[in-house]
């Protein structure tokens, strides 16, 4: 039983990345904005981690355009409080 659970989190985790980095290779911040609101933190963080080390490596440009996507929110953010 626990097994399948373990199977069936890793295969939304998987789907998940994958959205991810769809959106992030769209350049879809909106997109991308609906992961941040309808996760935990934790579960983004995981999905950061596992999108920037496996699949920005040979996405270069994507990654870049995420890096500037993030400080324009934490910058936004910061100006909100």
């Amino acid at each position: 039983m626990s097994q399948e659970i373990n199977q069936a989190l890793r295969a939304e985790s998987e789907e998940l990345v994958e959205k991810f980095l769809l959106y992030c290779r769209q350049r879809n911040p909106e997109a991308l904005d609906t992961i941040y609101k309808h996760y935990p933190s934790n579960i983004v963080w995981e999905l950061l981690q596992c999108a920037i080390t496996a699949f920005f490596y040979d996405d270069v440009d994507s990654l870049a355009w995420f890096c500037s996507y993030t400080a324009s929110e934490i910058k936004c953010s910061s100006q909100i409080s």
